[in-house]
């Protein structure tokens, strides 16, 4: 138990700032489904680049400062195919009867923790499991 909870406390800084960009996220999801009428798979790749654009910002730039372009390629290209599986998850979810913000919800743990363990191995060359 003591092993889970450093690790939960080593996610502290990138937890808040992951918040923060999907504060950023869902704002714009939501405002673009439900004021611009954008179709909801568009709506979501919509506000979950600009999260990540904002997390890439504030929480990987160290990731990146002297590392090779290599490394900025991988975590774009992840980026890119995660948002296109999130929001194909998303759009299936509304679909099926869920509001979009319940949808968008449900994702969360699964985002988080993949995003968490990819910036893991691509900054130390290792996933950083829980437990």
């Amino acid at each position: 138990m003591k092993v889970l909870l450093t690790k939960i406390w080593a996610m502290r800084h990138y937890t808040l700032i992951a918040a923060v960009g999907w504060l950023i996220d869902n704002s714009l999801y939501l405002s673009l489904y439900y004021l611009a009428h954008v179709p909801v798979f568009i709506a979501a790749n919509i506000g979950i680049l600009c999260g990540s654009a904002f997390a890439y910002v504030f929480a990987t730039r160290h990731v990146f400062s002297g590392a090779s372009w290599t490394k900025w390629w991988i975590y774009i290209a992840f980026t890119f195919l995660t948002t296109e599986i999130w929001s194909g998850l998303i759009t299936l979810l509304v679909h099926a009867g869920l509001w979009p913000f319940i949808a968008k919800l449900v994702i969360v743990p699964l985002t988080f923790y993949t995003n968490y363990l990819f910036l893991g191995w691509l900054q130390r060359g290792r996933m950083q499991w829980l437990g």
